[in-house]
């Protein structure tokens, strides 16, 4: 479990309803005041909250995870819902902009840890894959040398298939 993944999720959400509510706020004072650019930057700070809110479930979500599709998801939203509410920024909705570049701050945190694997978990796993490729090459060498056997009349059908059977672990 990444705790790490969580609290940031958690934070995102935290960050996805402060967002709505300013962006919320701005949007009714916009249209009281008739400002067409700055209701569209609250309408932008909205969308962002929302797209901020969905990469802090999807984090929480999968903080048991070591996927692909987690980071890739999560970094495509950010940047995208990001950079849109930072060009959507404007002089009447500055608020929107800072929390932006938090969005992406946080979420750039949270998936960095998540891509790199630790110097322990390789050596774990380059070291399951050697045993396991060493009881591979023993298994066949066993198993030539059965089928040698076979070959040569030494053993019979039933013996060979029980041993290629056993090796093979079928």
């Amino acid at each position: 479990m990444n705790i790490k993944r969580i609290v940031i999720g958690a934070v995102q959400l935290l960050l996805a309803f402060i967002t709505y509510d300013e962006a919320s706020t701005a949007s009714k004072l916009f249209a009281f005041a008739n400002s067409d650019s700055g209701s569209f930057a609250a309408t932008s700070g909205i969308i962002m909250a929302f797209a901020c809110a969905v990469t802090g479930i999807i984090l929480i979500v999968t903080s048991k995870q070591d996927q692909r599709w987690v980071f890739w998801t999560v970094l495509i939203i950010t940047l995208i819902f990001g950079f849109i509410a930072i060009m959507s920024s404007s002089k009447y909705f500055q608020d929107l902009m800072i929390f932006a570049w938090g969005y992406i701050i946080l979420t750039a945190i949270a998936l960095f840890r998540f891509s790199k694997k630790s110097k322990q978990q390789i050596k774990a796993e380059t070291k399951s894959t050697l045993n396991k490729v060493s009881a591979n090459d023993d298994s066949t060498d066993e198993l030539i040398k059965m089928k040698k056997l076979f070959d040569d009349g030494v053993i019979t059908q039933e013996e060979f298939e029980a041993k290629k059977k056993q090796l093979l672990k079928l």
